[in-house]
């Protein structure tokens, strides 16, 4: 639903998109996209990372309203806006919001992984000081690591493209060992007036580090530096880390994970 990267899309893309809101009193208060007349959002997410995992529809926090097209991938976000939407009934697929808050207990964990990780010759490298081509050369490299031939990767052309079209949208942390690259989780953000989304396509790793904790620790200081940010924008955080699985138990450490849901027309 970001409107940047809908723009960009509109312009390369032979697609067909139909805009409507929702208006109370002279205001809109909601808003979304048809695409090709059937499909709420978009989904490019096969060839680009842009996921599609679930549809955030921008809206009035207090509106509740019908929708009149059919989606089975509502986010929780819309939960309490959306009258003729089910979480629960038939519902399957979930997907992960990080918490809001860890324990201490977790903290302390997550900083003793951390100050191993660079007294074993780790380093931190912030997205901003990497180019678009160094970022898809890095994501390409630690995807077919952590994958191998499991999962197919973007293609280069298509990361570097989206990386460079949308720069101002990254966000996140390289994690190095002895000046190689380990660790790294694609993160793009949006912001609207009141929070800030986040959200992380995918990422990639190098399995001979596994024993130094590195997913985790590039997941905790992404969260981290995701809070700070938003604390000092005073918004609402918001980090979506994808569809839960049970061979991905780990994310439950990180986040809650909630149905989409299914607006029944």
């Amino acid at each position: 639903m970001n409107p940047d990267v809908l723009e960009y899309f509109l312009q390369e893309k032979n697609i067909c998109v139909e805009f409507f809101h929702y208006e109370k009193n002279g205001e809109i208060i909601a808003s979304y996209f048809l695409i090709d007349g059937r499909e709420v959002g978009l989904n490019v997410a096969q060839d680009f990372p842009v996921t599609f995992d679930e549809v955030l529809i921008p809206m009035d926090k207090q509106a509740k309203f019908v929708l009149p097209d059919s989606t089975n991938k509502l986010s929780v976000g819309n939960r309490a806006n959306v009258k003729n939407a089910t979480f629960t009934l038939f519902r399957k697929k979930q997907v992960c919001w990080v918490k809001e808050s860890f324990s201490a207990k977790n903290d302390k964990a997550r900083r003793n992984e951390f100050n191993k990780f660079i007294k074993s010759g780790g380093e931190v490298k912030s997205y901003d000081e990497l180019s678009p081509q160094e970022l898809a050369e890095i994501y390409i490299n630690l995807f077919k690591l952590r994958f191998a031939d499991s999962v197919r990767c973007y293609e280069a052309e298509n990361l570097i493209c989206i990386l460079t079209k949308f720069r101002h949208m990254l966000f996140g942390n390289v994690l190095y060992m002895h000046g190689k690259p380990c660790a790294y989780d694609l993160m793009l953000k949006s912001e609207s007036d009141g929070a800030v989304y986040f959200d992380v396509p995918n990422g990639g790793l190098d399995k001979n580090y596994l024993h130094l904790s590195i997913g985790s620790i590039l997941m905790w200081l992404n969260i981290k530096s995701a809070k700070e940010l938003c604390q000092s924008l005073n918004k609402k955080m918001t980090i979506s880390i994808g569809v839960y699985e049970p061979q991905w138990e780990y994310k439950k450490r990180w986040a809650t994970v909630s149905h989409v849901g299914k607006v029944i027309c």
